[in-house]
């Protein structure tokens, strides 16, 4: 049976497979079977077992904030899609998600930024926000076509490297027309 949901067929060299059904991920990183993970999770085996599993870049926060100063590249982590004949039935749809989308980050920003009742409650918080703003230059995680443009250009040319697609295209390609100059 093939589990992948997209047919991917990677570069040379590159070996793909799943996780066996019944194990999981960890535990074979603890067994020996993989030789890393790379997820956004923190897995537990990071605090559980720190003689055996350790992060690749144990400064991994200084080495992203290089990254991000250098290139302007942070990665994104999600996106939105629309089945096609839901957008073709309501093309107004794309921009009002954008719309919606943005809203819940600003309020989410202002919430996160109040220091009477943050969304977070972590020690340090108020140093943390301030030194996410002279990195991003206080604006986190902008919503927008051309405020991501450069990795976008990036995404959909590694994508093409990579396999995952067949074609190189342009951001322009895999967004509805709607949004490609709309500022939430």
């Amino acid at each position: 049976m093939d589990l992948e949901r997209l047919r991917h067929d990677p570069p040379p060299g590159v070996d793909l497979r799943p996780v066996p059904k019944g194990k999981r991920i960890e535990q074979m990183l603890l067994d020996g079977e993989v030789d890393a993970v790379m997820t956004p999770e923190r897995l537990h085996t990071l605090r559980e077992r720190p003689d055996l599993v350790r992060r690749l870049l144990p400064d991994h926060a200084a080495v992203e904030t290089d990254y991000f100063k250098r290139t302007g590249f942070f990665p994104i982590m999600h996106t939105v899609a629309l089945r096609r004949d839901v957008y073709e039935a309501n093309p107004w749809i794309a921009v009002a998600l954008m719309d919606a989308f943005e809203e819940a980050r600003r309020r989410g920003q202002e919430r996160l930024r109040k220091a009477t009742s943050p969304a977070l409650a972590l020690p340090w918080l108020s140093a943390a926000i301030d030194e996410l703003d002279a990195v991003f230059g206080g604006e986190l995680l902008p919503i927008g076509f051309e405020a991501n443009r450069p990795i976008l250009e990036a995404m959909v040319r590694y994508s093409h490297e990579q396999g995952l697609s067949k074609a190189e295209l342009k951001p322009e390609d895999v967004f509805a027309p709607e949004t490609l100059s709309h500022v939430p």
